[in-house]
Parts: structure tokens; C-alpha cells; sequence
């Protein structure tokens, strides 16, 4: 079965191919092709993600990815917003390809905050090969962004539940599509991962993720990996952290 998914948030050439529109550039690296209406910020954004993708994969896996078989085109829009991107890639039978990326920003948001974010997705979908969990997904390529964006994330968390818009741990584990009130689900996979990454360590939570995703059975990974009874539990310690100021 394939699956379409789709995620909300070496040397290089300059070429001017028929399908980049006029006034474009095209930027190539190893595993990305950067398209963006200034050279300078293509290239930027191609040695960034580039090297990202080598320094994710070493940091959480311990281990270089082979080059991917195509690249990950990244279309890139300059705007006045404090950034957004969206990647995409399609799953078949283990494999991962159909690999787009779309961000926006300034281009400092854009260095600093959305290619991070959108090249970590593409790293644990490399590593996975399966569906990865949006809470987790989302909540966990968090961290590679600035300490500004993770403290509006906190800040949106509390407004979130004090409006009685947080979203309980055993439907959140079992969602792989994003809810219509998204910012909850970022927020408390945000904290969540924050929680269980300083409870023992990246390496220690990633080897959760993979034994969650493998087994579908998040109760007892939660069990054997940190040792809660429950996801309700877990959820009951989160929401005390959370009240007492604690992210």
C-alpha cells in the first residue's frame, strides 16, 4: 500500500532549467534542489539543508544516510512572516520517495527556524520508513528550532487548555492526520518530547518512537521505555508540569 504524507512546518551549481520560472534560480546540492527568487538564499538554504540532513542523521542514528535516489525539491517563498513550511513524500512498501518541500519567511526565519524544522522531518522519515505519529513528528522537530518559536509553542499551550482545546493523550498517540486546531498538537508534542527527552535522552526517546511505531501498542512502550502504567498517567505527570510553569 503506499501512503501520502504530509508534514505541516557536497557541491553546489547554479542552472536555469525550462521549468524554473523567470527571475528564479535553481540551486542543487546532494539530496536538495532549491528553487528561490535569489541566488544567495537558494544557495543558503541548499548548504543548510544539506548539512542538517549529515548532522541529524549523525546526532539521533549515529550513522550518515546513503544519498537519497532523487532530490527533495524545496520551493522557497520570501514574505514578511515569522515562517512556515510544509513536506511531503510518499511511503511504499518501506521505501521513501515523492520527497516536496515548501517553505516561507524571511530569510533569516527561514535559515534559522523552517528548513531545521522541515529537513528533521525528512531524517526521521529516512531512519522510520513508516508513518511517524503527528505529536511526535511535530513535537520533536521542535527542538531544532529557535528558543523564540518554542517559547510562543509554550505560550499557545497554556491559552490551548485554559480553553479546554488540549487534546488527551490516548486519541493524540493514535492520530496521524492534523486536527483543525492544530497549534495543541504541536504544543503538547512539543512539551511532551521536552518532557521525556530530559527524563533520560534524544537516543533513549527516538529508540521509543521506533519501538511505538513498530508495534502500535504506545501503552506498553510507555511502560517499558518510562516506565508509566498508562498513557493516562503520563498525561496526569504532563498536565502538573505544565500547571506548575514547568516547560
Amino acid at each position: 500500500m503506499v501512503y501520502l504524507v504530509v508534514l505541516v512546518l557536497a557541491s553546489f551549481s547554479v542552472i536555469a532549467p525550462a521549468q524554473v520560472p523567470a527571475e528564479q534560480y535553481l540551486v542543487e546540492s546532494a539530496n536538495f534542489s532549491v528553487v528561490a527568487d535569489n541566488r544567495e538564499l537558494a544557495h543558503d538554504i541548499a548548504t543548510a539543508a544539506e548539512s542538517l540532513r549529515e548532522q541529524y542523521s549523525h546526532r539521533w542514528f549515529g550513522k550518515a544516510f546513503r544519498r537519497w535516489s532523487t532530490r527533495c525539491p524545496i520551493a522557497v517563498t520570501v514574505n514578511g512572516s515569522s515562517g512556515s513550511g510544509s513536506t511531503s513524500y510518499t511511503l511504499d512498501r518501506g521505501e521513501v520517495s515523492g520527497w516536496r518541500m515548501q517553505v516561507a519567511g524571511t530569510p533569516r526565519s527561514l535559515i534559522d527556524d523552517v528548513i531545521p524544522h522541515e529537513v528533521s522531518h525528512t531524517v526521521l522519515a529516512t531512519f522510520y520508513r513508516k508513518i511517524i505519529p503527528r505529536w511526535a513528528d511535530e513535537g520533536f522537530a521542535s527542538h531544532v528550532e529557535t528558543q523564540a518559536v518554542r517559547s510562543k509553542l509554550i505560550k499557545s499551550l497554556t491559552r490551548s487548555l485554559a480553553a479546554n482545546r488540549g487534546i488527551a493523550f490516548g486519541p493524540m498517540f493514535s492520530m496521524k492526520d492534523y486536527p483543525s486546531d492544530i497549534l495543541p498538537l504541536y504544543a503538547q508534542g512539543y512539551t511532551l518530547t521536552t518532557m521525556l527527552i530530559e527524563a533520560k535522552d534524544e537516543k533513549h526517546f527516538l529508540e521509543f518512537l521506533g519501538a511505538g511505531i513498530d508495534s502500535q501498542d504506545w501503552p506498553q512502550s510507555v511502560k517499558t521505555y518510562y516506565g508509566y502504567e498508562s498513557l493516562e498517567e503520563m498525561e496526569q505527570v504532563w498536565k502538573q508540569r505544565v500547571n506548575a510553569g514547568g516547560f
